[in-house]
């Protein structure tokens, strides 16, 4: 976090399969604008714990590490379960992941605050 901090990036999020509460809330004390990002086949009721620390989370719609992947979720299915899982809070919501130009004004209506788009912007 400190390395990607230092190089500029003004949000920083780490995920929930691989950073547990402790260390999270650790994190957050020592820095802003980190926030929590969870795997497509991840419940989302594993963000509970990590939402009094944050309110910045990253719902991921593939398996990372792959640009132009098919989506794995319904991007309005998982948006709508963290809806009924992160209640009651102001957040900033990202979704990464086969977000495509066509996707963008849905994903808005639907309260995603920054679409990340990487394969739809530069190709394969």
């Amino acid at each position: 976090v400190e390395k990607v901090i230092d190089y500029g990036a003004d949000i920083v999020t780490v995920h929930c399969e691989s950073t547990d509460v402790v260390e999270f809330k650790s994190i957050t004390n020592n820095h802003d604008n980190i926030g929590i990002g969870i795997l497509p086949s991840t419940n989302m009721e594993a963000l509970k714990p990590y939402a009094d620390f944050t309110s910045i989370f990253l719902l991921l719609s593939v398996n990372p590490g792959f640009s132009n992947q098919p989506k794995a979720i319904n991007l309005i299915d998982r948006i709508n379960e963290f809806n009924n899982v992160i209640i009651e809070k102001s957040n900033t919501l990202i979704l990464d992941g086969g977000v495509t130009t066509n996707d963008l004004q849905s994903l808005e209506n639907n309260g995603v605050d920054i679409a990340v788009q990487g394969g739809a912007i530069f190709g394969k």
